[in-house]
Parts: C-alpha cells; structure tokens; sequence
C-alpha cells in the first residue's frame, strides 16, 4: 500500500490525520509545532523532520495549511517537498488556499513529474473529527480517482469538480455564499 505523508497537524489537520492513522495504520507527519506533531505520534503516527523527508518517504502528501505563502514555502523552501517527491507520487492539497497558489505549486512540481490535486474541505472541526467531510477535488480525474481512497478515509461525500483549482474555485464560491446568507 502507499505511504501517507501529512503536513499541517492544527485544528483541522490533526483530526484528519488521525482519521488516516486509524483507517490505514501509519502515517508520517510534520508540523511546526513539536507539541501537535508529539501528541499524534504518541497514538502511532511517525514524525518528519522536514516536508523533504515526507516527500522522499510517501507516495501521497497531504498538506491542511493555513495560508498560501506557507504551501509555498512548504513546497519550495529549503528541505521542501520539491527536493523530496518523487515522479508518480502525489501531492493533495487540502488548504482552502486559492487558485495561484495551487497551480504555482502544481506548475513547480510538475517538472519532477509529481502529480498535484486541490482537495478543500466542507465543513468544521466536527466533521473531521467524524470523518464527515466534504471534499471538493480539483485536477486530472484519472489523478483524482487514483487517490480517492485517501480522502474516502477524512470524508463522507466527494465530489470531482474539474481540472486543477477547481476544488478552490467551488470552495471559495460557496465561502462567499456562506458570508452573504449570513449577511442576510
């Protein structure tokens, strides 16, 4: 079976990845917080030192990251995953991090022939803890469905949106939504 890297153990990240841990048995993790990446792996997920380390270690990264300018650095900074993945592995998104940054990325990693989705994410801290989410995925739909057993694992509804972003595109579209009805 594939190893399974996360980046990005917070409020949501950490009950995401637990529901992985569970399904699956293992994960790899990394975060910046010591403290969020020791209390996963004291329920049996294994620590990262670096995004470079999961990169070269798992065949699927997901990334649950609070702003676009941190994916990036994830990506592209020193010890990123671009220096670790490998071409055939794939990158999925879950961030709900806008268009540019996901096709920056994707256009960045494309070069080493790793494959890149935008996965956002549907509903609360709850849901995730359920493994209730909604996933919106956006990407190849050949890319798409070969990890859909992943997200299967964090969600109870998945729903293939298109090509690359437009996962973003709907996610942001129903934020927007979201705000107005409650302006309303």
């Amino acid at each position: 079976t594939s190893k399974i890297g996360f980046i990005g153990i917070g409020v949501m990240g950490m009950p995401m990845a637990e529901q992985i841990l569970s399904k699956h048995g293992a994960i790899k993790v990394f975060d910046v917080d010591a403290g969020a990446v020791a209390a996963i792996v004291e329920k049996g997920a294994t620590a990262a030192a670096s995004p470079r380390e999961i990169g070269k270690a798992c065949q699927i990264v997901i990334t649950m990251l609070p702003h676009p300018d941190v994916l990036k650095k994830i990506v592209h900074g020193d010890d990123g995953l671009i220096g670790g993945m490998e071409a055939g592995s794939t990158l999925i998104d879950m961030s709900t991090n806008g268009l540019e940054a996901v096709q920056s990325v994707a256009a960045a990693l494309a070069e080493s022939g790793v494959k890149v989705i935008d996965a956002p994410i549907g509903k609360g801290p709850w849901a995730a803890v359920e493994g209730d989410l909604t996933v919106l995925m956006g990407g190849p739909e050949a890319d798409c469905r070969a990890v859909e057993w992943v997200l299967e694992m964090m969600g109870s509804k998945i729903y293939y949106c298109g090509p690359l972003g437009a996962g973003q595109a709907i996610k942001l579209s129903n934020n927007l939504a979201s705000c107005v009805n409650m302006s309303v």
